[in-house]
């Protein structure tokens, strides 16, 4: 059998390096707190999944528009039709802000209030799955 013909990823391959997850897990939490292995692995996992089925989605509303490159728009797009609108929209101010040359876009996503008064922020009725 060819090597060359197909070989899919590894497991790990497809997960987001546990270094930057851990980075970004710190941010908007005290110095002092500190986070559990498994917890870094679970947010690991979920991350590179939430990734995968974002753009899978936006891969679909490509090949229905005839086109090849998936764009921003496409992925924030794809998080509503998922439902997932209080991500699509921070998403959106995000890639709004990456597209005005980066202003302000480091921490924001931490500190901003109009992402936690947004409609769709998700409320207590999801913090005790």
């Amino acid at each position: 059998m060819d090597n060359n013909a197909f070989n899919p990823l590894k497991t790990t391959d497809r997960l987001l390096p546990i270094a930057n997850i851990s980075k970004i897990m710190k941010g908007p939490i005290p110095k002092s707190a500190k986070i559990a292995k498994d917890a870094k692995e679970l947010m690991q996992k979920s991350a590179s999944e939430f990734i995968a089925i974002v753009t899978c989605m936006a891969k679909e509303i490509c090949e229905n528009e005839n086109r090849k490159t998936i764009t921003g728009d496409d992925l924030i797009r794809s998080m509503k039709q998922l439902g997932m609108f209080y991500y699509a929209e921070i998403t959106k101010k995000y890639f709004m802000r990456y597209k005005d040359g980066g202003k302000s876009i480091k921490n924001k996503m931490y500190t901003d209030k109009e992402f936690i008064n947004h409609p769709h922020y998700p409320d207590n009725n999801y913090r005790h799955i």
